[in-house]
């Protein structure tokens, strides 16, 4: 029984650890979703005018996987894309971008080198080119041109979904809990067999046992 008790506990353990995982890798997901659909997308051959409502630098991301809402003037319709990623497209160097704002000064992106936030969601999927600073209640045009013109950017916050908080708690619990639920569904299975396999026997009754013969007297 104590064994029996062992293996439970076991397996509860083991099943709250990967229930938990499970859940703050979903719930990592969808808030990284929430926050990424909220991003500003500017397809190639068309100049956007973006106005922000914050100071700071922003981040202009190649996005090879998404949707894209209408666009006046040059993009009318709302589309998919699923593109090549990064690394196959070649990006930054097929993408030109310029950004003019309110007084009709160029504002100079920077182009980010080495490690880039990246974002991986259900619908999008982006890597860092470019940061730029942009200042509250300005209005800002950005004129995006690219060798393909399917291509699309997206200018957010920095945001790398890859290395969030709770994504990373999720994948550790799980990484615990799993091994222990298996472990405990092992442990309980072969006790169960082991107790099926146990034959209750006790000597027979004088009645029951078998004449052992010989002649009579």
């Amino acid at each position: 029984m104590a064994r029996w008790k062992a293996s439970t506990r076991l397996w509860v353990l083991g099943a709250v650890l990967t229930t938990a995982g499970f859940g703050s890798a979903v719930a990592s997901i969808l808030r990284d979703q929430t926050v990424v659909e909220d991003f500003v997308r500017m397809p190639a051959s068309c100049a956007t005018t973006v106005r922000v409502a914050n100071d700071g630098e922003f981040v202009v991301y190649y996005e090879n996987k998404g949707i894209v809402g209408e666009v006046g003037g040059c993009s009318n319709d709302e589309r998919t894309y699923d593109n090549e990623s990064f690394d196959d497209a070649g990006a930054p160097s097929t993408i030109t971008l310029r950004i003019i704002d309110d007084t009709g000064e160029q504002v100079t992106p920077a182009m980010v080198v080495g490690e880039r936030a990246e974002y991986r969601t259900p619908d999008y999927e982006g890597t860092a080119i470019f940061t730029v600073p942009l200042e509250a209640g300005r209005e800002y045009t950005f004129d995006v041109q690219a060798a393909e013109r399917s291509t699309v950017v997206s200018l957010g916050r920095e945001v790398n979904t890859t290395s969030s908080v709770l994504l990373l708690t999720g994948v550790g619990l799980i990484v615990v809990g799993a091994p222990l639920l298996a472990i405990g569904s092992v442990k309980a299975a072969r006790q169960r067999r082991r107790r099926r396999g146990v034959i209750d026997w006790s000597a027979p009754s004088p009645e029951d046992r078998a004449p052992t013969g010989g002649a009579e007297p």
